[in-house]
């Protein structure tokens, strides 16, 4: 006589019984399916499947423990319970896992239990975290933690907890004197005044280890001057960039009780972000001034992030404000020399002019400028133009630092005859390589006519070799 099941059956395991729920099952299908002239049910195809004794998606074991699955399977099917289950760990230095859903915690970490019925698609298969809890064994703490009057210093981040896998990084903390400092939860100490006293620091994962920290509160040193790396004034950025403008500042004094900076963007707020942190991204073209402070007593200085768009030259002319015997407006070097020889974007081609008081001789003709002589030259952008910065490219092929040019002065114009100044005493960077110096501008200005004062030179410093100055490239760009 046959039976048939008509009902969906769910088979829980659980922690104990499992092997009796599994053979009673089979037992049962046997007595009613198996007759002599039953067939062989297979297994249903499997509808869902859950990790039930998981806690928010999480399973814990200390290490050295087990922790019994617990998996809900279901199907269709009538025949749930013909159904195994398979377990896997994505690592087997933290945990294992028998056939029967028994975790064992190894070693202090986290790993992913994955659960999946034998008989069901792949894509039923559930996973979720497993810790393995590893207490702390030991706290070595710093012979004497030192904080600052008035400042703040996290006493977690100065010790050590052992093994170093240890799970949970947190202590309870009692403080012997709060006149001299306190301390939250996170373990922030905050000097109150001068002086000693012991903060007690316990774990909280059940190990119960207890050191005691010797605290000594340092006077308040005022912070005195803030300042950039380099002493640089401005970053150019391309636009979805970013850049970590607090990797370059400095405090100082180096032992200043409060570092911590904070950054306002005070013009381009659609130009740039800035975080807490100082990482200032770029989100179009233009430019942004940041202002950055400390705050206890306040120092700040502001700095520049632009994205500079250089204008084509094209057309463009330059004059000298020399005449030489021969002529010319310039020195001739081989092919090279001329005025516009600065507008090609070759660094090996230059405009040449000798240094006021001092004289040339090439190619038959004699170059001399007279001492004092206010030696600039103009660039005709042939059209009004709006720039806020500079390009200048000392001459490759050749690095002696006399043939340079150290400072300028730039004024504007459009009519070539009255001329505005710009920006004064702007020193040029001098003993590395022919790289291109960006001069940012001191304002964002508009006009057709640049001139370009040479004001610092090698021999206004007591170096008296060479007798000409070269420039390579100058390039304006808007920002």
């Amino acid at each position: 006589m046959k039976r048939k099941l008509t009902q969906p059956l769910l088979l829980k395991t659980i922690t104990k019984g499992l092997s009796f729920s599994l053979m009673f099952a089979a037992t049962l299908l046997c007595t009613v399916a198996c007759d002599d002239d039953s067939k062989e049910i297979g297994p249903s195809p499997v509808t869902g499947i859950t990790i039930d004794n998981a806690v928010d998606g999480v399973i814990k074991v200390p290490v050295g423990q087990t922790f019994q699955v617990q998996v809900t399977l279901s199907s269709k099917g009538n025949d749930a319970y013909q159904n195994r289950i398979q377990y896997g760990t994505s690592d087997t230095v933290i945990f294992k896992v028998d056939d029967t859903g028994v975790i064992s915690g190894l070693y202090g970490g986290e790993a992913t239990l994955t659960v999946m019925p034998s008989s069901g698609s792949i894509e039923l298969a559930q996973s979720c975290k497993v810790i393995v809890e590893q207490k702390v064994t030991d706290l070595i703490v710093p012979e004497v933690f030192s904080v600052g009057e008035r400042g703040s210093l996290n006493l977690v981040n100065s010790i050590i907890f052992q093994p170093v896998n240890a799970t949970y990084h947190t202590l309870t903390y009692k403080v012997a004197d709060e006149s001299i400092v306190t301390v939250d939860a996170d373990g922030n100490v905050s000097g109150l005044k001068q002086g000693n006293t012991i903060i007690t620091v316990t774990t909280t994962d059940g190990s119960n280890i207890t050191k005691d920290v010797n605290v000594s509160v340092i006077p308040y040193v005022d912070v005195t001057n803030l300042k950039t790396l380099g002493d640089i004034t401005y970053q150019v950025m391309d636009v979805n960039t970013t850049f970590n403008l607090d990797s370059i500042m400095v405090v100082e004094p180096a032992n200043a009780s409060d570092k911590k900076l904070t950054y306002t963007i005070e013009s381009g707020e659609d130009v740039i972000s800035i975080t807490d942190k100082g990482i200032v991204t770029m989100l179009k073209p233009g430019s942004a001034e940041v202002k950055v402070s400390t705050s206890n007593p306040e120092v700040s200085l502001k700095f520049l992030l632009c994205n500079i768009t250089w204008l084509g030259r094209t057309g463009w002319s330059v004059d000298t404000s020399i005449k030489y015997g021969n002529g010319q407006n310039y020195v001739t070097d081989g092919t090279t020399g001329k005025p516009n020889d600065i507008l090609d974007g070759d660094a090996a081609t230059f405009l040449s002019l000798v240094k006021p008081g001092k004289s040339y001789d090439t190619g038959g003709s004699t170059y001399a400028t007279p001492a004092g002589y206010d030696l600039h030259f103009t660039v005709d952008m042939k059209g009004e133009q709006t720039f806020g910065a500079l390009e200048w490219t000392h001459r490759a092929g050749n690095s002696n630092n006399y043939l340079r040019v150290w400072g300028i002065s730039v004024e504007g114009s459009n009519d070539n005859v009255t001329y505005t100044p710009i920006q004064s005493d702007i020193a040029l960077p001098y003993k590395d390589n022919n790289s291109p110096k960006i001069v940012m501008l001191s304002k964002v200005v508009k006009y057709r006519y640049l001139r370009v004062h040479l004001t610092d030179w090698s021999d206004l410093h007591g170096t008296k070799s060479g007798s000409s100055m070269q420039i390579a490239d100058v390039r304006v760009g808007s920002r």
